[in-house]
């Protein structure tokens, strides 16, 4: 699996995502420092069965496009997980 991040914002951003098993436990973390409207994408090298990625930001405000690819290991075919917005919530 390959996780990806595109920084939509002018500075850098340092996101991190976490990945987690079908029981909530957590396998994984990686961390990404995307520059200003750059894009960095990284290997998940743990293997999350039934699971799912959660993404943050080391900045109080972000906005980002993160993606991952899965891949079927019984197909080795890859599927693309498009982008969505992330943007923090507001603590007010």
């Amino acid at each position: 699996m390959n996780v990806g991040v595109f920084n939509d914002s002018s500075s850098e951003k340092t996101f991190f995502d976490a990945g987690g098993d079908g029981e909530g436990t957590g396998v994984d973390i990686i961390r990404l420092n995307v520059p200003g409207f750059g894009w960095a994408q990284k290997a998940v090298t743990s293997t999350i069965e039934n699971g799912a990625i959660g993404w943050g930001c080391a900045q109080s405000v972000c906005s980002a496009y993160p993606w991952v690819v899965t891949v079927n290991n019984q197909s080795n075919d890859g599927q693309f997980a498009p982008p969505i917005v992330y943007t923090p919530p507001d603590d007010n």
